[in-house]
């Protein structure tokens, strides 16, 4: 399996030198995450939203880390900077961002607002 993986990682690598797309950086950010490279994963979702800031994917995947690290203000960050996204995994997230820092009455009031669909 470790060899399928670096020959993705490679082959993502040549669609990034020829387009720098957002959607291949992610790609590689789950191939390296998968291949046990979390900071190569970090790196890769950080270059994605650098390439497409609204680049939802990315961001869900580096809120998630966050959250997940303990590091709430960044994962706070990162949710407020997402424009515009009417997503529920965005909507989970910041229910989840509440109920980690201790605002359990918040979480509740987000998902029974039926937000979460």
């Amino acid at each position: 399996a470790a060899g399928r993986l670096d020959g993705g990682v490679s082959a993502v690598d040549a669609v990034i030198a020829e387009s720098d797309a957002a959607d291949a950086h992610f790609v590689k950010a789950i191939l390296l995450r998968l291949r046990g490279d979390g900071q190569g994963s970090h790196r890769s979702l950080e270059r994605a939203l650098v390439v497409s800031p609204d680049h939802l994917r990315s961001r869900i995947e580096l809120v998630s880390q966050a959250i997940d690290a303990g590091d709430h203000d960044r994962a706070g960050v990162l949710l407020s900077a997402q424009s515009g996204a009417d997503d529920a995994r965005i909507e989970f997230l910041k229910a989840k961002l509440d109920a980690r820092r201790g605002k359990l009455a918040e979480a509740r009031t987000r998902i029974a607002a039926g937000r979460l669909r």
